[in-house]
């Protein structure tokens, strides 16, 4: 699907629909650092285009995305606030869900004992209805205290960014059309 959704994009390129599929399916998710001493967070935030996630030891979409943001230990990293090898938290987190998401699942596993590919056919329960806001960046942050709850004032201060940014982008797709030559 990615190699699909590369090659539309480089044929989209030159005309004024270069960003139709980053509008539809794009979304963002924020790959979080936390260091479990200090509690330094580290967020980088990825483009995608579909949402990976497990199907092992899971039985619904919720619960993966649960295990999506509880993340994993890694030890003997580098801290860069305490200067020393500690255990941090890796977790991944929605930061901008996509107008229309595609998941997939990852039913494939490797099984060290026998050295092939397991397919995992398990059932796996879908909503009717899928509730991202719990397993976003903002949500999650907000739930262990890391920023505080939004006031109206910020809430209308974040439209007006995010009315800015769609006007910026329109004004950018413009200028870009009238810059297209189309062949006679």
């Amino acid at each position: 699907m990615n190699l699909a959704f590369d090659r539309i994009e480089n044929l989209l390129r030159s005309t004024t629909r270069k960003y139709l599929l980053q509008s539809v399916f794009g979304g963002q998710t924020c790959s979080q650092f936390v260091c479990l001493e200090c509690g330094k967070v580290k967020n980088r935030i990825e483009d995608f285009y579909n949402l990976s996630l497990t199907v092992k030891d899971t039985k619904s979409l919720y619960d993966s995305l649960q295990k999506q943001i509880e993340g994993e230990t890694i030890n003997d990293y580098e801290c860069d606030q305490c200067k020393k090898k500690v255990d941090i938290s890796r977790r991944n987190l929605i930061s901008l869900a996509p107008n229309v998401l595609i998941v997939h699942l990852q039913r494939i596993t490797f099984n060290f004992e026998t050295f092939r590919n397991d397919k995992i056919n398990t059932f796996f329960e879908f909503p009717h209805q899928l509730d991202l806001k719990p397993y976003s960046f903002y949500e999650v942050m907000k739930r262990e205290g890391r920023i505080k709850d939004k006031s109206e004032d910020d809430e209308e201060e974040t439209k007006a960014e995010v009315k800015d940014s769609i006007q910026r982008k329109t004004e950018e797709e413009k200028k870009d059309a009238e810059e297209e030559v189309w062949p006679e």
